[in-house]
């Protein structure tokens, strides 16, 4: 008969073989069991159907699994829209100051114009003020009438009538007059020429025939004698005038 301690042996022989096999059955094939560093085995995986109890690993920094990266993302693209959107109104602002400025130019420019238009004006006004001034001075050179009479005369259209002239000398010297008529069909004047001694007068008969109202002249020349006086036309035609004419309205109404 076997001994009891040899059937033993034998008995946890096979359960060792038993043991290993069912090892490599549930180990992954061609994967060491031992590590490398010659350390103790790992543990064996858990039997199919159970839970790891193991954790897991964390991901990655920086991979995308729905982690606070997400809105950090959302807050950047705010901010650079914030950004945007100051600049923008920045230029705005910029623009419209410099739209103020131009129009603060164009206002300045406008009011310097004006200005210069009323000094222009001032100028002007004085200029004619000047002018004016001296139009009422005597010119020296400017003849002066050596007579005086009346402006004007007035006769009643449809009637014959005479009137009487004056003339007076104004001068220091003997003068020489000659009368024109604008219209010597209804006039008549009577002398046409004559002298006048200093300050003496002559009187004229004016005869004024029957016609249409309407208005005429007379225009008396006036000059220092010189000259035969007994031919006084010829006189006129050679003499130079000293004197300035003398106009006197004829009138009929």
């Amino acid at each position: 008969m076997m001994d009891i301690s040899m059937l033993t042996a034998i008995l946890l022989i096979i359960s060792q073989v038993l043991l290993c096999s069912k090892k490599k059955k549930n180990g992954k094939p061609g994967v060491s069991t031992k590590s490398k560093k010659g350390g103790p085995p790992p543990p064996p995986p858990p039997p199919p159907g159970t839970k790891s109890t193991t954790k897991s690993q964390s991901p990655a920094v920086g991979t995308s699994t729905g982690t606070p990266e997400a809105p950090k993302k959302d807050e950047e693209k705010k901010k650079e829209e914030v950004e945007k959107s100051k600049k923008v109104e920045d230029k705005k602002d910029e623009k419209s100051k410099k739209e103020e400025k131009d129009e603060d130019k164009k206002e300045d420019e406008k009011k310097e114009e004006e200005k210069k238009e009323e000094e222009e004006e001032k100028k002007e006004e004085k200029k004619e003020e000047i002018k004016k001034e001296e139009d009422k001075r005597p010119d020296p050179n400017e003849k002066k009438a050596h007579i005086q009479v009346q402006d004007k005369m007035e006769f009643k259209a449809k009637e014959t009538e005479q009137k009487k002239l004056v003339i007076k000398s104004t001068h220091d010297k003997k003068i020489m007059f000659k009368i024109k008529s604008s219209n010597n069909n209804d006039y008549l004047i009577n002398p046409v020429f004559g002298t006048l001694e200093p300050n003496a007068s002559v009187d004229i008969a004016v005869t004024h025939k029957a016609s249409t109202a309407k208005e005429d002249k007379l225009v008396i020349m006036n000059s220092v004698f010189s000259g035969n006086e007994k031919d006084l036309e010829k006189t006129f035609k050679i003499s130079k005038m000293t004197g300035a004419c003398q106009n006197v309205k004829l009138i009929s109404k």
